[in-house]
C-alpha cells in the first residue's frame, strides 16, 4: 500500500477534477453537459496512446531498479521524456484536425457538436505539456516512490478546480466563459503540474542516485526497448479507451435521455476506477522488481493478496452505488427525469466493477511479467467481442439503457477468464526484457 496509496490518491484527485468539470457544466446546460463527456473520451482515448509507452517505461525502470542498474533506470527516463514530448506535439496536431474534419460526420445533434467543437479547440493543447508528465510518473512509479505523483495531483486538482469556478462561470475577476472556460482551466492547471514535477526531479536525490541530470542524446536502442515493450500497452489502452468513446457514440443515437444517463454512470466508473488504477499500476512494478530479484515464485501469493485488496478497495468506493445511489447521483446532475432509470442502472452495473477488481491485477502481473503482447491480445479479443454487442444492442436492435450497459459483465468475464487461463499455462515467468 505505500506504493499504491499515492498513486490512488493521485488518480483520486484527478477523477474528482474529472467529476467537478461535469457537476459545473450540468449546471450551465445539459449540452455543455454530454459534449464535454464524449468530446473529453476523444481526448482520453489519445491520452491512453501515450499512457502505454509510460507504462511500458515504467515496467523497464522498475525491472533495472531491481536489478541495481540505477544508471540505466535514469537513461530510460530521459529517453521516455524525449519520446512523450515529440508525442504531445504529435497528438495536438491529430486532435485538432480530428476536431475540424471527422466530428461532424458522426455527431447526429447539431448544438451537441458545435460545443465538441468548442471544447477539443482548446482542450487539445493539454497534450503538449500533459504527456511529458507521464515520463515522471513512469519513473517514480518504477522506483516505487511514488509520493511525487500524490504531489503534483494535488497541484493539478486544486487549480483546476479554482480555474473551473472562475473560468466557467466568471468568478475571480474571469469573463464567464462555460466549456471554454473548463477546457482553458484543465490546461493551465497541467503547465502548473508539468513546472512543479520539473523543478520537484531537479532537486529530489533521486536524480543523483539515476544520474537524471546530464546532457542529453537520443538513444535508439533505448527508444527501440521502450517501444518493444511500450506498443501492445499503447494499443491495449487506446482500444480500451477508445472503445468507450465509440460505446458512448453509439449510445448518442439512442437519444439525450440515454445519453445523460450514461454520462452520468461514466463518472461514477471513474470513482470505481480509483483503487483499480492505482493497484494496477502497483502491481506492474512489484511483479517486474519480483522477477527481476529471481522471486518469481512470490509473484502469485502477492498478486492474490492484491486481488483481495483491491475488492475491499473497490466495495469502500462503491457501496453508495448498491444502497443509495438516488442520494449520490445529485451530486453529478439535478435533473430528476432521468434520476430513476439512472438509478437504477448504477445499481445494476455496479456489479461489473466488482469483476474489473479481480481481473485488472491479473492483467498487469502479465504486462508486469513483460509479455504486453498477450495482454493486448486478452484485451483486444474481449473488446471486439463487446463493441458487437454493443452495436447490436443499442444501434441495431435498441435496448433499455440498463440492458446495453450489462455489457460490461461480459467484456470483463472473458478477460478474466482468458488472464486465469494464460497466468495458469503461459511462460510469463521466463520473459526477458
Amino acid at each position: 500500500m505505500s506504493v499504491a496509496s499515492p498513486i490512488m490518491i493521485g488518480v483520486f484527485v484527478q477523477f474528482t477534477v474529472l467529476i467537478t468539470d461535469s457537476a459545473f457544466l450540468n449546471r450551465v446546460g445539459s449540452i455543455d453537459f454530454n459534449a464535454s463527456g464524449n468530446a473529453g473520451m476523444l481526448y482520453v482515448t489519445l491520452f491512453m496512446l501515450a499512457t502505454g509507452i509510460s507504462n511500458g517505461a515504467q515496467v523497464l525502470i522498475a525491472r533495472r531498479d531491481g536489478e541495481k542498474h540505477f544508471t540505466e533506470a535514469g537513461d530510460l527516463f530521459r529517453q521516455t521524456f524525449f519520446l512523450l514530448a515529440i508525442t504531445g506535439v504529435i497528438f495536438t496536431v491529430l486532435l485538432l484536425l480530428v476536431n475540424v474534419l471527422f466530428l461532424p460526420p458522426i455527431v447526429n445533434d447539431p448544438s451537441t457538436l458545435i460545443k465538441m467543437q468548442e471544447f477539443l479547440s482548446v482542450r487539445s493543447y493539454g497534450f503538449i505539456v500533459a504527456i511529458p508528465t507521464l515520463a515522471f510518473q513512469s519513473f517514480y512509479s518504477g522506483i516505487a516512490k511514488t509520493r511525487m505523483i500524490m504531489y503534483y495531483t494535488l497541484i493539478t486538482a486544486i487549480g483546476n478546480v479554482l480555474l473551473d469556478y472562475g473560468m466557467i462561470f466568471g468568478n475571480f475577476g474571469f469573463e464567464p466563459m462555460g466549456l471554454k472556460g473548463a477546457a482553458l482551466a484543465t490546461v493551465l492547471s497541467e503547465i502548473l503540474a508539468l513546472v512543479f514535477v520539473i523543478l520537484y526531479t531537479i532537486n529530489d536525490k533521486q536524480a543523483k542516485t539515476y544520474l537524471l541530470i546530464r546532457p542529453f542524446h537520443i538513444q535508439w536502442q533505448r527508444i527501440r526497448e521502450i517501444m518493444i515493450l511500450s506498443w501492445p500497452l499503447m494499443l491495449q489502452g487506446a482500444i480500451s479507451t477508445g472503445t468507450w468513446t465509440i460505446f458512448f457514440f453509439f449510445i448518442e443515437q439512442m437519444g439525450p435521455h440515454d445519453l445523460e444517463i450514461s454520462q452520468i454512470i461514466r463518472m461514477f466508473y471513474l470513482i470505481a476506477l480509483i483503487p483499480v488504477l492505482g493497484i494496477g499500476s502497483a502491481t506492474r512494478t512489484f511483479v517486474s522488481h519480483l522477477i527481476a530479484e529471481g522471486k518469481t515464485n512470490e509473484v502469485i501469493p502477492t498478486v492474490r493478496k492484491i486481488v483481495i485488496l483491491n475488492l475491499i478497495a473497490s466495495f469502500l468506493f462503491t457501496f453508495s452505488n448498491i444502497f443509495f445511489p438516488a442520494l449520490v447521483i445529485p451530486f453529478i446532475s439535478e435533473n430528476n427525469a432521468i434520476l430513476g432509470d439512472a438509478a437504477y442502472t448504477l445499481q445494476v452495473v455496479t456489479g461489473a466493477m466488482f469483476l474489473l477488481a479481480v481481473t485488472s491485477p491479473l492483467l498487469n502481473l502479465i504486462s508486469g511479467a513483460g509479455d504486453s503482447k498477450t495482454a493486448f491480445r486478452i484485451e483486444a479479443i474481449s473488446i471486439g467481442i463487446y463493441l458487437f454487442g454493443a452495436w447490436l444492442l443499442a444501434v441495431q436492435y435498441p435496448q433499455p439503457i440498463t440492458i446495453v450497459w450489462c455489457l460490461e459483465y461480459v467484456y470483463f468475464g472473458m478477460m478474466l477468464f482468458a488472464c486465469l487461463y494464460y497466468i495458469q499455462k503461459g511462460n510469463w515467468k521466463n520473459i526477458k526484457i
